[in-house]
């Protein structure tokens, strides 16, 4: 991995393939608490999505108008102690459109949002797929970019190729680590390692739920100068899992 937009994709699909220990909570209580999860997501609440769980991996079907809203989905279950993965089965509802008019669609909301506007980006789409390159002095407003992609019917994935400047590996090894630190707002709790190696960010070890394994990746990609991420964090859930490693 070398890039950005290598690394989004790994926050897809190492969702469901991250190597996972069983929590001992029974499949019924994490069921239950994971459809009131999605109940309570506005985003998905008026949506009729399908849960099941075997061994603490949640399988989520049903249909969704767009991919943010699949992403909330996600999200809403990841939060459920005792969720050892997601198995995302989730269909988009198709859109109309052509990739031009998603394209125009898409940068019409960039210029609608007064800090995206102020960047330099540009989009592609092919087969409802949106590519975001460009750059932004901040990072964490590549999030703000995908989402309002999302958003949008007939977007189907986002490829985030977004620059955010460069950064020595020593200073992102300083860096990074505070971040997901515990003084951190996004202190991410666990016992994982972290190493970079030409701006790429590697992590390794484990986190207590599946929500901390994205907002590890999440809080990470949010740091200036971080030019991907391997994630590569075990979830074994454990109510003592307080701790991080560096």
């Amino acid at each position: 991995m070398r890039d950005s937009a290598v690394a989004f994709v790994t926050v897809v699909v190492t969702l469901a393939c991250g190597t996972v220990s069983a929590d001992p909570r029974a499949d019924s209580t994490i069921r239950l608490e994971a459809q009131s999860q999605l109940a309570l997501q506005p985003a998905v609440a008026h949506e009729r999505l399908d849960v099941s769980v075997q061994d603490g991996s949640v399988h989520l079907s049903g249909s969704v108008g767009t991919l943010f809203q699949k992403w909330r989905a996600i999200d809403a279950v990841a939060h459920v102690k005792g969720v050892t993965q997601i198995v995302d089965e989730l269909e988009l509802r198709s859109g109309s459109g052509s990739d031009s008019a998603l394209a125009d669609d898409v940068l019409r909301r960039f210029r609608d949002m007064p800090r995206l506007s102020r960047g330099s980006l540009s989009v592609d789409v092919s087969s409802g797929t949106v590519r975001i390159s460009g750059r932004l002095d901040d990072a964490r407003l590549r999030f703000d970019a995908r989402d309002a992609a999302a958003k949008i019917p007939g977007v189907v994935a986002v490829v985030d190729a977004i620059s955010s400047g460069d950064k020595s590996d020593g200073e992102l090894g300083v860096q990074v680590p505070a971040v997901l630190g515990r003084r951190s707002v996004t202190f991410v709790p666990g016992d994982f390692d972290i190493h970079v190696e030409g701006g790429i960010v590697k992590l390794e070890g484990t986190v207590p739920r599946v929500w901390e394994r994205i907002l590890a990746e999440r809080a990470t990609l949010g740091v200036n100068g971080v030019k991907g991420v391997v994630n590569m964090l075990e979830v074994v859930p454990s109510p003592r899992a307080d701790t991080y490693g560096q």
